[in-house]
């Protein structure tokens, strides 16, 4: 059989598999779990229904200025298909799946070119698209994995010449996510590199006039904030990701701590990821993996004349450690076949470094046993355990917010506000505008203290009394993405004591509070 024939084979092996077992793990209670999933989707019933890219869920309908717009248009498309939510949610998850399908083929190519072996490359790839991580965020309504999976295929339209497909695929990358500026940024430094001037002229020259032509954009159609501070503050969460990085990084000493933690996180990130050690934790084990595996992502880089996906990878660990959320696990998931490949090549060297002592390879074994069950353990039992237990309570709390829902639904006026830290999934289930109570600055992750929270907490309110509130809905799970959400928590039942409880779930743990009369 001709060997482009098998390579082709063997990728849409991978690809269907990955697709099928993805695709049936479809978990839709788990959507809102992130809150852009659903501002996303929100968006997208927008499109479909020809009122534009704004934020609907949003009193005021404001523009969506926040997110590219090229996610929200793919998944306007189901919606289409299936106008009925949260039906609908399952044909956005099977994107999602597809995308996750199409990114374990490129990188099973992209490793071949990295000087892997068929087989090689098809188990990392493997590894890479079924790790529990990667398959939590394969199955999720968000732009993270659309966006990796057009980043690999245009690093390896890239290395292959393709010139026409590569400029597609970095202009399609800044119009999936904000991130695409480093695919952009990545594959011209590539071309530089390579002393491939006027390629690398044209390509920056269109890829930078899409970037200039996305914030021409999203700045043409930002508009004022005006109102209480808390109000504000939480509608520039929702309409600028630089304002909100400025209101996150308020100083010179926020910019230091923000920077330490993401440096850190990124360092430790593939070995994190790529061999999570369940019982040894963050040890010196852990840095030493990871600093092998990054040697040996860039030993690889310089073998094979620092591909585009080395210079991509630049780029975007650049913007991950200016991140003012610490995502780093997250952000470099859909690197880690290239991770492994480097560990991998690194482990043979010093297996072959240390044959003529045998004594000393004898050790090295053994001290990696250990290691590889625990990895393997955690890999296979322990992360799908834990998404496992998460999965199920949201589940348990969806049954008695969908009794919020109906009653919302029931009783409430279609021009009554919420307040409601699920704000953008109430308007999907009921088609009541609402707000957060407050989106709180990112700092508190990096100066988690009580001095950082405090001026937060007395802001709390703002934002219902801004957009005229009549009803807070107020559930167990509120908070429990945010630094501090025990005082957070403590602080909204402190002031939700003095509103009367109008609806009260079966199981007790989601309220309705009534906070301005009729």
């Amino acid at each position: 059989m001709d060997r482009r024939l098998k390579a082709c084979l063997a990728a849409a092996a991978l690809a269907a598999l990955l697709l099928l077992v993805t695709g049936l793990r479809q978990d839709p209670d788990s959507f809102g779990y992130f809150h852009d999933d659903t501002l996303y989707f929100s968006a997208a019933k927008a499109l479909a229904e020809g009122r534009g890219l704004i934020l609907p869920s949003v009193p005021g309908s404001p523009a969506l200025t926040k997110y590219p717009p090229l996610y929200p248009w793919l998944l306007a498309g189901a919606w289409r298909l299936s106008p009925q939510f949260p039906e609908n949610v399952s044909a956005a998850l099977w994107l999602s799946a597809a995308f996750a399908a199409a990114l374990a083929a490129g990188w099973f190519y992209l490793l071949q070119d990295l000087g892997a072996g068929p087989l090689e490359a098809w188990v990392l790839a493997a590894m890479g698209a079924f790790h529990p991580f990667m398959q939590w965020l394969s199955g999720a309504v968000l732009s993270d994995v659309p966006f990796l999976a057009l980043a690999v295929w245009t690093a390896l339209a890239a290395g292959r010449g393709w010139w026409a497909a590569a400029t597609a695929g970095a202009v399609a990358a800044v119009l999936m996510r904000s991130m695409g500026v480093a695919v952009v940024a990545g594959v011209a430094a590539a071309f530089l590199y390579a002393r491939q001037w006027r390629r690398a002229a044209a390509f920056g020259g269109l890829g930078g006039a899409a970037i200039a032509a996305g914030f021409w954009w999203q700045a043409a159609r930002l508009v004022p904030i005006e109102g209480l501070a808390g109000y504000r503050q939480t509608m520039i969460f929702y309409t600028s990701y630089t304002g909100f990085w400025r209101l996150s990084v308020p100083d010179a000493k926020a910019l230091g701590s923000m920077l330490a933690l993401n440096l850190e996180e990124i360092l430790k990130s593939p070995a994190a990821v790529g061999l999570p050690l369940a019982s040894l934790g963050w040890s010196g084990v852990v840095w030493a993996l990871a600093a092998g595996m990054w040697y040996g992502a860039a030993r690889l880089g310089r073998q094979r004349g620092w591909p585009a996906i080395h210079w991509i990878l630049l780029f975007y660990s650049g913007l991950t450690l200016g991140w003012n959320y610490p995502l780093a696990n997250r952000f470099l998931a859909g690197f880690l076949p290239l991770f492994l490949l480097g560990g991998w090549r690194e482990a043979g060297r010093l297996a072959r470094a240390l044959r003529p002592k045998r004594l000393a390879l004898a050790a090295l074994a053994v001290a990696g046993v250990p290691l590889l069950l625990d990895a393997s353990y955690s890999y296979l039992v322990a992360l799908p355990a834990q998404q496992a237990a998460g999965g199920a309570q949201r589940r348990e709390l969806a049954l008695e917010k969908a009794e919020v829902w109906r009653w919302i639904r029931e009783q409430a006026g279609r021009e009554d506000r919420f307040v409601a830290y699920e704000d953008a999934l109430l308007w999907l289930h009921t088609g009541r505008q609402a707000l957060r109570p407050l989106a709180f600055p990112s700092q508190a992750y990096y100066r988690d203290t009580p001095e950082t929270l405090a001026p937060d907490l007395q802001k709390l309110t703002d934002t219902a009394r801004q957009i005229r509130a009549r009803f807070w809905v107020h559930s167990a799970d509120d908070y429990q993405l945010e630094p501090g959400a025990e005082a957070i928590e403590r602080r909204t039942s402190e002031l939700l004591r003095h509103f009367p409880v109008v609806f009260r779930s079966s199981g007790g743990r989601v309220r309705v509070h009534e906070v301005r009369a009729q």
